[in-house]
């Protein structure tokens, strides 16, 4: 909240207007913003490897089961290379088809009737993750007879499955559906690591690799493509590695 006020009692005390040390990490980040304006604009501008839909009508009728679900998928997918879109339930009505390869059901089991129609018309692999009968119900909670064949499911129970769960699996499967990252994270040893978060884009014949370190550890970690070391040039750093 950029708003300063020297009321204690007020909703905005102690904001960041009254810290400076993180007024000033703000200014830096923009600044690096600016300086690195065009290649966070390709990470952006990439388009999605998989999507997930975004659904009114799975979070009032399916609750926790669904939005669990969900977020676990979205961080375990984060932790592959892939970058994860979302299409909303109005633009699936609107008849805006998912522009990637692989539409992920995250344990939802109501969607409108519109939405479904649209659904049935997309050509990718849609994936069931969850446990019994997915898109079986309408906006009105009334079960329907047209359902959607899936291409494939993955295990998901709720209360029980994490996001660690679901990651061996989709790492082994995203292959298989044609969805695979351009650069591979291991870690010393060759082996995928948890935790570490990465993106990528093309630019100007080149390859932009955004990573984050989500543990709270510091990790080795090596980036390959194909199986290959890979050199590349942190920012900053004139010699290649």
């Amino acid at each position: 909240v950029w708003e300063r006020t020297y009321d204690p009692r007020s909703d905005f005390a102690g904001s960041i207007m009254h810290r400076p040390a993180c007024a000033e990490a703000v200014g830096r980040v923009n600044l690096l913003l600016n300086r690195y304006a065009r290649e966070v604009t390709a990470l952006q501008n990439a388009p999605a490897d998989v999507m997930l839909i975004d659904s009114v009508t799975g979070k009032v009728w399916d609750g926790g089961a669904h939005s669990d679900c969900q977020g676990k998928l979205y961080e375990a997918l984060s932790f592959t290379g892939v970058k994860v879109g979302f299409i909303s339930e109005r633009q699936l009505e609107e008849g805006i088809l998912p522009s990637a390869l692989v539409l992920l059901v995250a344990n939802q089991r109501h969607l409108s009737d519109r939405a479904l129609e649209t659904l049935l018309r997309y050509r990718g692999r849609i994936v069931f993750v969850g446990d019994g009968d997915l898109l079986s119900h309408n906006e009105y909670g009334q079960t329907r007879e047209v359902r959607v064949a899936p291409g494939a499911r993955i295990p998901f129970t709720y209360g029980k499955s994490s996001a660690r769960d679901l990651w061996p699996v989709l790492r082994t499967a995203l292959p298989a559906w044609g969805v695979k990252p351009r650069v591979q994270v291991v870690d010393a040893e060759g082996n995928p690591i948890w935790g570490v978060a990465w993106r990528t884009a093309e630019l100007d014949g080149r390859t932009v690799i955004n990573l984050c370190n989500y543990r709270h550890d510091a990790v080795c970690l090596s980036l390959r493509a194909n199986g290959s070391p890979l050199s590349y040039r942190a920012p900053d750093e004139g010699t290649p590695r």
